[in-house]
């Protein structure tokens, strides 16, 4: 929910369309996640153990297939002519 708190403003004020909004949304998400985590590890506050074992599960997407596949379900998708 937090990504629309940057979407928005980009699509409203900047002017730029939501399929790019969006792509600079998931840059601007990345370049954060990877400043917080050097910081973390600047100061001594990661938990190894911890991030290894949730990085080797799966997450949702993956093991549904959604990450990989795209759907061919027209009921889910939106119309915008």
């Amino acid at each position: 929910m937090l990504q629309y708190l940057i979407v928005c403003p980009l699509v409203f004020l900047a002017g730029l369309d939501a399929r790019s909004a969006s792509a600079q949304t998931k840059v601007i998400n990345l370049s954060s996640n990877i400043a917080a985590l050097v910081t973390f590890i600047a100061t001594g506050n990661v938990c190894y153990p911890l991030g290894l074992s949730q990085a080797s599960v799966p997450s949702r997407d993956t093991i549904s297939g959604q990450a990989w596949w795209p759907t061919t379900d027209r009921r889910w998708s939106v119309s915008w002519s």
